[in-house]
């Protein structure tokens, strides 16, 4: 019989976290589950670890690929995946004691398509927590307004922090979209909720994101982040329109104001440059520019609020908004 579960680890050039990773996922009192470890090219000694963990473990399905990117690789991972539920995990990241059990508890209660819970972020020795609250969604009104908060709040971005019923993701079928390397994961788990018709959400603590890298990507000042931004919206206005139709208006809405406020973020992106107050805000007005040239018609309130100074080109607000939301954080 397959696994209950499949966890799919990336890995490139993970060395110094990559035993505490599968540790975590082997040193558990669960065998029905394999993980699929994913070896993207490393340069390191990633290989030599994956290896030595695949010869002394029967859960361990090892692959190596060229380096081709965390999208190829999670691709190849789906390929060979035969697990009832498909799981993420980071190669810098690693999950509670009681991972599998609690889930395991989950799908036998409740068989749901998709498994939300609870993380805990490390950013050194302070831990932040990004809770979910225990609840079963089963009515199509339910799901969807789940799905619709998780889009507005980012929440459904955090892929590693869901578990996916794999017939689904087969059905479709569903892989991610290579020309995408930055919010690939939220195009993923938004197309797969779209589809979803119950979902389960945990309070525990199951999965630990760990920041401590300086060098992460959202750390690095991004050249071309608009445009994957851009290009991941068009791509989620798609999913919108291939969604039941009992759901498109409130899913519009919802992608609507992800939309307007990647703007913002676009926007931010250039506080990792010297640039000049006016240089910037020029900058501004031309992704402001871009973001109009779109045509996307504002949905609710709130989306129309927050769309105003892009559809206006109100450089010098958004510069403001961006500069205090930098300092407050």
């Amino acid at each position: 019989m397959p696994p209950k579960f499949s966890v799919i680890v990336p890995i490139y050039n993970a060395e110094t976290t990559l035993r505490r990773c599968i540790d975590s996922l082997l040193c558990q009192q669960y065998a029905d589950c394999e993980v699929l470890l994913i070896n993207d090219g490393s340069i390191d000694k990633s290989g030599e670890i994956c290896r030595a963990y695949a010869d002394s473990s029967p859960q361990i399905r090892y692959f190596e690929k060229e380096n081709g990117g965390v999208s190829s690789a999670r691709n190849l991972g789906l390929e060979h995946a035969s697990g009832e539920y498909i799981l993420f995990v980071d190669s810098d990241d690693y999950v509670s004691e009681d991972y599998f059990q609690v889930l395991s508890e989950t799908v036998n209660k409740t068989l749901a398509d998709l498994i939300l819970f609870s993380t805990c972020l490390w950013h050194g020795e302070t831990p932040e927590y990004r809770m979910e609250e225990d609840g079963f969604f089963s009515s199509d009104d339910a799901v969807t307004a789940k799905i619709c908060t998780g889009i507005r709040s980012q929440a459904i971005a955090n892929l590693p922090a869901k578990a996916l019923k794999r017939q689904l993701v087969e059905k479709a079928p569903l892989r991610f979209f290579a020309p995408l390397y930055i919010a690939e994961d939220a195009l993923f788990a938004i197309t797969f909720a779209s589809k979803v018709h119950s979902i389960a959400a945990i309070s525990n603590v199951l999965y630990h994101v760990c920041l401590e890298n300086q060098n992460s990507l959202s750390r690095k000042r991004r050249d071309d982040l608009c445009d994957q931004l851009l290009l991941e919206h068009r791509e989620l206005f798609e999913v919108v329109g291939n969604a039941l139709p009992q759901r498109k208006e409130k899913l519009y809405d919802a992608v609507c104001f992800s939309f307007y406020r990647s703007a913002y973020s676009s926007s931010k992106e250039l506080l990792k440059y010297d640039l000049s107050d006016g240089e910037r805000r020029k900058k501004i007005r031309e992704i402001c520019t871009r973001y109009r040239q779109e045509g996307i018609r504002p949905g609710d309130g709130k989306t129309r609020l927050i769309s105003i100074p892009i559809r206006w080109r109100l450089a010098w607000v958004i510069d403001g908004m961006i500069k205090a939301a930098a300092k407050i954080r």
